[in-house]
């Protein structure tokens, strides 16, 4: 999923650097994180809105020898997917506003949700989800790291 490898680069290179220019006035770096908090979860909506209906169309052009019940777990799969990069990018917001009022701790640590939900998942529900289960974990990691992320963005700024 290029689109959850883009948001980070995005957010880094262009984000931060906009959000720590405008961290001498507060009141514009808490506008501005609004604007992009905004922009960013409809962007996400719809990207994940789209992949959602389109996987069963996506899985039958890319995997056309898979009938049935793989074809039925593959939109499943990618349904989880879509879904995980929507909130992938909203994660990588909230860090990018972290970082750029120069909290730094709250992000590095969330990046260890994702592979530890991922080996829990697997471990305990990968005999009954298959490989549902590693899609579940990243979509559940992201809920996760925004449920943890969103008040520590609040406190930052000030909302």
């Amino acid at each position: 999923m290029g689109i959850s490898g883009i948001a980070p680069v995005v957010f880094a290179g262009a984000v931060i650097p906009s959000l720590a220019d405008a961290s001498t006035h507060t009141e514009d770096r808490s506008r501005l994180s609004q604007a992009l908090l905004g922009c960013t979860v409809l962007i996400a909506a719809g990207i994940a809105s789209v992949g959602y209906v389109l996987s069963p169309a996506l899985v039958q052009w890319l995997l056309p020898a898979y009938r049935d019940s793989a074809s039925q777990q593959a939109v499943s799969v990618s349904r989880l997917l879509w879904s995980a990069a929507g909130a992938s990018m909203c994660v990588s917001l909230l860090g990018a506003i972290q970082n750029a009022s120069g909290r730094f701790a709250p992000a590095a640590l969330l990046v260890l949700i994702p592979p530890v939900a991922t080996i829990i998942s697997v471990l305990s529900l990968a005999g009954s989800l298959g490989t549902r289960s590693i899609a579940a974990a990243l979509l559940v990691s992201g809920g996760l790291q925004i449920a943890l992320l969103l008040p520590r963005t609040y406190q930052t700024l000030d909302w």
